[in-house]
């Protein structure tokens, strides 16, 4: 294989993605790392505080819940809308490269939406949905589950960024339903439309409800039916 197909696991990173949305959303690195308040936030700027997460939220909500309300803060997750895998050799050249038949979306927050329960009541807090495409590079060496196969993922690189959605914590979380649930919707049809596990699907809704965002709207046989607490006429995605 030629040089260019090989990429020695030794330049690889799991914090590839989260440098490359850093590098995204503020381009001069003076803003970024900067210590406030005790906290090292990784974009601070006029006074914002920008936190990319690309895991779990919940060590970052610990380390938020002690940050003084004064400063305002942005989480952002980025989200995967296109995937292209790409599987390595133990010695890093290239084995296979394929697409993704999964499609991400804004629903995914779902998943995180839970996490974020105990930061309803902060002020200040908003939320930056980032969407991008993306290589991820897997080797075959059995490690852990990815999907449904074993392998390891060594690291996920952006290749275009192709949107932003940008909420206020929790205000305007409504506008993570889909827009095609207008009216009245059951879990079935939330689910069919997000095409999220089950799992993720009921967390989020529940969290939605927590947070005020979703309300029972009666029932449709046995079916419980929800709606959208905010205005039917507001802007959705």
């Amino acid at each position: 294989m030629s040089g260019d197909c090989e990429f020695r696991f030794s330049t690889l990173s799991e914090r590839t993605l989260h440098r490359a949305v850093k590098d995204y959303l503020e381009p001069d690195r003076r803003y970024q790392e900067v210590p406030v308040a005790g906290f090292v936030a990784d974009i601070f700027r006029d006074g914002q505080i920008l936190e990319v997460q690309t895991g779990s939220v919940t060590p970052l909500v610990k380390k938020l819940l002690r940050l003084p309300e004064e400063y305002p803060v942005t989480i952002v997750l980025p989200i995967v809308r296109e995937k292209t895998i790409v599987t390595l050799s133990e010695e890093g050249e290239l084995l296979s490269r394929r697409r993704s038949p999964k499609k991400g979306n804004w629903w995914e927050t779902y998943y995180q939406l839970p996490r974020l329960l105990p930061l309803a009541a902060r002020p200040g807090v908003r939320l930056r949905l980032v969407l991008l495409d993306a290589d991820e590079y897997r080797t075959e060496t059995p490690s852990r589950r990815v999907g449904r196969s074993l392998c390891r993922r060594l690291d996920r690189v952006p290749t275009s960024f192709c949107g932003e959605l940008d909420l206020a914590f929790p205000a305007e979380l409504w506008k993570l339903l889909p827009p095609e649930l207008s009216g009245p919707f059951t879990r079935e049809e939330l689910r069919k439309v997000t095409r999220l596990s089950v799992r993720g699907m009921s967390g989020g809704l529940s969290a939605l409800m927590k947070l005020g965002a979703v309300r029972p709207a009666g029932k449709t046989g046995r079916k419980t039916l929800y709606e959208r607490a905010e205005a039917q006429g507001e802007e959705q995605p």
